[in-house]
């Protein structure tokens, strides 16, 4: 006797002998029932994938923020350096038009690839002071000038905060920093302070 035969019999005298269900009579459609159904659970989870993604675009589109210097959409930097490119500068040379759009626009792409302290000092280094930075004909120098360059070339103040992607604020601050630093990293104000909330070690 075969283990499988010892298996059914001790099934058999616990739960009683199997008896298999009497086959249902089909009815003639039956297939093509079943082929509808079929086709019919599809199409439903077709219209449900649709309207998930459709869903997950909807709420991409409505929680997206579109800002000048943080933007990710590539398309519409390069067309918003395009017309500034052909607006030109305020000044009577054209400092821009010296440059092709894809040279700044990829200047910018690295920039915005940096880190802020690691963009401050490339600003820094590229800012030069121009003429003497200690006195005047009438005395001793308040403000100091700097000159502004791209590529090695000089050019006005607007259109090196194009090519630098860089706003007004931004560059007051880097060139109030130099005046009384020098070329050194930037700090915050709050740094190194302790929060009046932290745990005192005893």
């Amino acid at each position: 006797m075969d283990w499988l035969q010892e298996i059914d019999d001790l099934h058999n005298e616990f739960f009683g002998p199997k008896t298999s269900p009497k086959p249902k009579q089909m009815p003639n459609n039956f297939e093509t029932e079943l082929v509808d159904d079929e086709s019919d659970a599809e199409d439903t989870n077709n219209n449900n994938t649709e309207e998930i993604v459709r869903n997950f675009l909807r709420e991409n589109d409505e929680t997206e923020e579109v800002d000048f210097l943080n933007e990710n959409c590539i398309d519409e930097l390069y067309e918003k350096l395009q017309k500034a490119y052909d607006a030109g500068c305020s000044g009577k040379k054209s400092c821009l038009k010296q440059f092709q759009v894809e040279t700044i626009y990829q200047n910018v792409l690295s920039l915005r690839e940096m880190s802020k302290n690691e963009k401050d000092m490339l600003l820094m280094g590229t800012l030069t002071m121009a003429g003497d930075i200690e006195k005047t004909r009438k005395g001793k120098r308040k403000r100091i000038r700097y000159s502004y360059s791209f590529e090695s070339r000089p050019i006005c103040r607007e259109c090196f905060k194009v090519c630098h992607d860089i706003g007004e604020k931004h560059l007051r601050n880097l060139k109030s920093h130099l005046d009384k630093n020098g070329k050194v990293p930037r700090d915050h104000g709050n740094a190194g302070k302790i929060p009046h909330n932290a745990f005192k070690i005893r």
